[in-house]
């Protein structure tokens, strides 16, 4: 079994970080000047010009109030993560070799049994120009930080899908089961297993 280094998470938050209300600022800054300029070169019009401010407000609060993606990110599961050694322990019992079918019948390699479609979900990360998918595929899979970052990245794209859940419980659930591993108990089963190696995730 290849050791690896580890560090505990900070506790999960889902709110909007600083960056998106800095954002937002920036965007309110920029909404006044443009609004002084159209108000400078254009007749007044007040219904036009109500309307416009409506329109770039409404853009301001979105900003700052949906996610951005790199609001949609992880921050809180680093790669060393107790969230993702026990997911490893769940999967493989941590080893880096060997490939296996999960209950779904998906055939997993490496540290996580990280599936050829996940692979391709995250962009399929190392493949090199000419290289078939499934030699990066398995190159990745036997790399702990390489399979790491695949799985938290697909598992960022679908995050949405599991408001209220923790980040380690959602990363768990979408990496057993795919988009809809939140939404399905067919991924209870794992997500026992992994807190059962991790119980305060």
């Amino acid at each position: 079994m290849t050791e690896v280094n580890y560090k505990s998470p900070s506790s999960p938050t889902f709110f909007p970080n600083k960056n998106s209300f800095f954002n937002a600022f920036t965007f309110f800054l920029s909404y006044l000047s443009i609004m002084r300029i159209y108000n400078f070169n254009k007749p007044k019009n007040n219904k036009i010009s109500s309307i416009t401010r409506l329109i770039g407000l409404l853009l301001m609060l979105l900003q700052a109030v949906l996610p951005t993606t790199a609001n949609l990110i992880f921050h809180q599961i680093e790669i060393g993560s107790d969230c993702m050694k026990a997911m490893c322990l769940a999967d493989s019992g941590c080893i880096q070799k060997g490939c296996s079918r999960d209950v779904f019948d998906r055939l997993g390699c490496g540290y996580f049994r990280m599936n050829i479609w996940q692979f391709k979900q995250c962009y399929e990360p190392g493949r090199q120009i000419g290289e078939d998918s499934e030699s990066a595929w398995i190159r990745c899979s036997e790399d702990y930080e390489c399979a790491s970052k695949c799985i938290v990245q697909v598992a960022s794209r679908f995050r949405l899908k599991c408001y209220g859940k923790s980040d380690c419980e959602t990363i768990a659930r979408l990496h057993d089961g795919g988009a809809n591993g939140c939404r399905t108990g067919d991924t209870l089963p794992y997500w026992v297993t992994v807190k059962s190696f991790c119980p305060d995730c």
